[in-house]
C-alpha cells in the first residue's frame, strides 16, 4: 500500500489520509530540542496493515534530522521504540541535560 505521510506543525501531528480517513501520530513540541509523542490513532478498519510503522517512521526520520528527542508518552509509541531499537538514541532520558537547561 502506498500513501503519502505529511506534517502539520500547525497542528502537531504526522498524518496520513487513507479512503478520507487519518491515520495520525500527535505531538507536542515542549522545545527545539524535544517532541512528546502523545497518541497514534489508526481507524479500525485500517488497523494491522503496518500503517502506524510507517507514520512512525516517517516522524523519527523527522526527529533524526532536527537532532531532536522523543518522550513517548503514547503506549503505541513506546511499544514501537522498545521493539525498533535502531531508534534508541532518540529517546529522551530524564537525566539528559537539554540546551534549554543551561540558558
Amino acid at each position: 500500500m502506498k500513501f503519502n505521510i505529511k506534517h502539520d506543525t500547525k497542528n502537531q501531528k504526522f498524518y496520513t489520509e487513507i479512503g478520507g480517513k487519518e491515520c495520525t501520530l500527535k505531538y507536542e513540541k515542549i522545545n527545539e530540542q524535544l517532541y512528546n509523542f502523545k497518541l497514534m490513532f489508526v481507524p479500525k478498519n485500517l488497523r494491522g496493515q503496518g500503517i502506524a510503522g510507517r507514520v512512525m517512521e516517517y516522524a523519527l526520520s523527522y526527529i533524526r534530522k532536527n537532532m531532536a528527542k522523543v518522550k513517548p508518552t503514547c503506549s503505541y509509541v513506546e511499544s514501537y521504540l522498545y521493539n525498533h531499537k535502531e531508534h534508541t538514541e532518540l529517546i529522551y532520558k530524564r537525566e539528559m541535560v537539554l540546551q534549554d537547561d543551561l540558558s
